[in-house]
Formats: C-alpha cells, structure tokens, sequence
C-alpha cells in the first residue's frame, strides 16, 4: 500500500523580509515525519534525491480550467508551458539542463492520481468546489510526486491549483494570488525542487499577495535547475510517455488492463510542494491510500 506524506521542510514559513540567502534544495526520499534531517540552509541531507528517470518529461493540463476564476484552458495552458519553458531554458555552464519537456495538450481526467494498471498523465488542475487539505485559506496549490522510495525515480507529478479557496488572477492588473507566479514554482516542484530560503527565488517558501516576482526565476533557481538536469548524470531513457502509458481519461474511466507495477518495491507519494501565502506555518502529516 502506499502512502502519501509532505516531504517539504516541516518548519515555519517564514516571511520573505526575513529569509536569506543560500543554497537550492532538493526534495528527497525521507520522511519529514520521521527521519528527515536538514542543514542550516534548511535542506534535507538524507534521503534519495528525486529526479526523472528520462531526459523527456511530459505534462497536461485539465481541460475545464476555472469556471470560477473566469480562467480558460487556453490562458492556463499557456502560462503552464511558459513556466517549463523558462526552467527548461536555463543557461547552465555544462550546456544543460539535460530536460525536454513534452506538452500534450487538454487532458480530461481531473484527478490527482497514479495507475499501476491503466495509462497515466502528469496533470494540473483547479479545484474549484473543495480544498480538501489544510490551509485552504493559506495554501496555493499542491504538486503530489509519485516516487520509488528506494531509488528517487519520479513515476508522476499532478499539480492542484487552490482556485477554492484562493482569488487566482491573470495579467498585470489587478493580481490577488498571480497565476503565473504559481504555476512557476510548482513547476520546479515538479522537476524535483525543494524550497529556497534564497531571497529572489522562485522556489522560496512564501508569497506575498498581488506580486509578481516569482514569475522570474533567481540565480539560486537556476543552480539547482543546472546540477539536477547536469548531461553528465542524464539518465539513458528519452521517452516522453508516462509510465506505464499515457491516457488522457482517469482510471475509472479506463478499460481494464494493461501493465502492472513489478513486485520488489512500492511506490510513495510526496506532497512536497504546499504553496502558502508568509508567515505561515505548514503542519507535516501523512495519509494512507
């Protein structure tokens, strides 16, 4: 059975006038529950590092959008792929990152989930009736990575956008909870980073109300972008399909079938990617499926 837990730094967020800067941070296989250690940069040390077992990576975005926010498909999806195209387009000093990422388009399954007998897709979404976690009045979204506990290897990545409980906005004016500053740092969640206690990082903990500068990614964002994705530690696969296949509809909505999980080992869910408004704190906890 496997389960689901934050592996996030399990400590205060704090506000963004009083972080400083320091290194970028992975996020690993420990449990923050049990036996995550850190450093004085507030990253884990222990643990498996998580990484993509495949220089292609591919994603889709649900196709509703948000009725609520008033946000089309088209404007999400675009601010989504902008998003990887600036992580993806990194300069790196080695001549990496050694990442492609694969769009495929609107997808139709709206749930966060990973198959082991049915195709499967790396999806972000809104919630727009429920926020069924804590902090719906604090939190931004939510990226749950699916992953092998012994190894890091990342099976699938499915990104919640709190459109509930948040005032989620688009364009220049009038920005509550900017859109495109969120889609931004839950992608580098997504291709394996951790939070940034780094001043002008994307990936640092908090964001403060109707700012936009998490839009553009810092030198310490770029750093980690370079080391995890360096060609000198690509891995040998180049496929861009999703493991064990690629399907556009959820499992319910899936013939039976198709490729099961080998025995030996059971995969882990990490929701390491809550993404709060300063000042507050994040509460560790696991579930079980």
């Amino acid at each position: 059975m496997s389960s689901k837990l934050l592996a996030a730094a399990c400590a205060a967020i704090v506000c963004l006038a009083g972080a400083r800067a320091t290194a970028f941070c992975r996020t690993t296989t420990c449990d923050p529950n049990v036996d995550c250690e850190y450093d004085s940069a507030g990253c884990t040390v222990n643990g498996e590092a998580l990484f993509w077992g495949s220089t292609c990576v591919s994603f889709g975005v649900q196709a509703a959008g948000s009725a609520k926010r008033g946000i089309r498909f088209d404007t999400a999806h675009d601010l989504i792929a902008g998003a990887f195209e600036k992580w993806a387009g990194v300069d790196c000093a080695s001549g990496g990152p050694e990442i492609e990422i694969a769009d495929l388009g609107d997808l139709e399954c709206r749930t966060a989930e990973y198959n082991q007998a049915f195709g499967n897709a790396n999806i972000w979404m809104f919630r727009d009736r429920d926020w069924p976690y804590e902090g719906p009045n604090a939190t931004l979204a939510l990226t749950i990575i699916t992953y092998n506990p012994d190894t890091g290897e990342i099976y699938d990545a499915d990104i919640e956008v709190n459109s509930w409980g948040q005032d989620v906005t688009v364009g220049d004016t009038d920005v509550e909870a900017d859109l495109e500053s969120i889609v931004t740092h839950e992608s580098g969640h997504f291709l394996g980073l951790s939070h940034s206690r780094a001043l002008g990082s994307t990936m640092i903990a908090g964001y403060t109300t109707g700012t936009t500068d998490l839009r553009t990614l810092g030198d310490d964002d770029v750093a980690g972008m370079c080391r995890i994705y360096d060609p000198d530690d690509a891995p040998s696969s180049s496929s861009c399909v999703p493991r064990h296949g690629f399907s556009a509809q959820c499992a319910d909505a899936q013939e039976s079938g198709g490729c099961r999980l080998g025995r030996g080992h059971s995969p882990k869910s990490a929701w390491g990617a809550l993404f709060a408004l300063g000042a507050l704190a994040l509460r560790c906890r696991r579930r079980r499926l």
